[in-house]
């Protein structure tokens, strides 16, 4: 892993106007061909990723919910256009970008389902989610 890292870091950032064939650095502002919806912020986007993990019976934590999706985006640079599919792909992004959940209260409702569904707890149980859920892993990737 350490060696892919550094092999990565050594790809110099080329413009789209100029790039070539092979392991290329691109840098600009995406452009979003057909966003998605991030489950558990509900905003659009072109790539999220998440994990929920909540302190279960017996006080063990587990991953109750997790999940990551991104689809293809154009990324546009000043030189030209260039699509961008994510799968497979790593993306390095700006931490200004990164959208944190600060609790449970503020998820929309179906994700707040689908955790208490996970969890195991009904609907009247929000209030111990909330004690017993664990944001701090949680990010979504919201570019526009």
């Amino acid at each position: 892993l350490h060696r892919r890292y550094r092999s990565i870091q050594a790809v110099p950032t080329s413009t789209v106007g100029a790039i070539q064939e092979g392991l290329r650095e691109v840098k600009g502002r995406i452009l979003p061909v057909a966003p998605i919806k991030a489950p558990l912020s509900g905003r659009p986007c072109v790539y999220y990723q998440f994990r929920v993990d909540a302190q279960l019976a017996g006080g063990k934590w587990r991953t109750v919910h997790s999940g990551r999706e991104g689809v293809p985006f154009l990324l546009d640079d000043g030189s030209g256009r260039i699509l961008i599919c994510p799968e497979g792909a790593a993306l390095e992004i700006d931490e200004e970008k990164l959208l944190s959940a600060d609790g449970f209260e503020r998820l929309p409702a179906e994700a707040k389902a689908e955790i208490l569904n996970r969890m195991g707890l009904s609907s009247s149980d929000e209030r111990e989610a909330r004690k017993r859920c664990d944001f701090s892993a949680l990010f979504g990737v919201h570019v526009f």
